[in-house]
């Protein structure tokens, strides 16, 4: 599987986590993580391409095909491919699958355990 193979960089918001005291190790949760607070986001985005994004790779691209083993195409079709605890497969981190929550605002982790809390925003 060439996509493990793939380097992982800290996401710029697990960069500055890990410099707080005590330090946070923030993670990436999938987007079911955001539903029980953010319903209305969560069912727009069941019904929006986004939420199908692998499947473009797996099913429309045909030339080349197999798109979804090429890390340069599952890097935008996926969440956090290129950093750490993203993306790897659907095996892995099936719930990464697609793009979601994290996609645009970064590993979810801190802002699920503690909400109200600003800095993990």
């Amino acid at each position: 599987n060439l996509l493990k193979l793939y380097p992982r960089a800290p996401h710029s918001a697990q960069i500055r986590a890990s410099g707080f005291q005590p330090p946070v190790n923030l993670t990436y949760v999938g987007t079911d993580a955001c539903k029980a607070c953010h319903a209305a986001e969560h069912a727009k985005w069941k019904n929006h391409p986004h939420s199908h994004a692998m499947e473009t790779l797996e099913t429309v691209a045909k030339r080349p095909s197999l798109r979804q083993f090429d890390g340069e195409c599952v890097q935008c079709h996926s969440v956090g491919f290129h950093h750490k605890t993203g993306y790897v497969d659907d095996v892995t981190t099936k719930h990464l699958r697609d793009v979601g929550c994290e996609s645009c605002h970064g590993p979810g982790s801190g802002h699920v355990a503690a909400p109200k809390r600003q800095d993990l925003l």
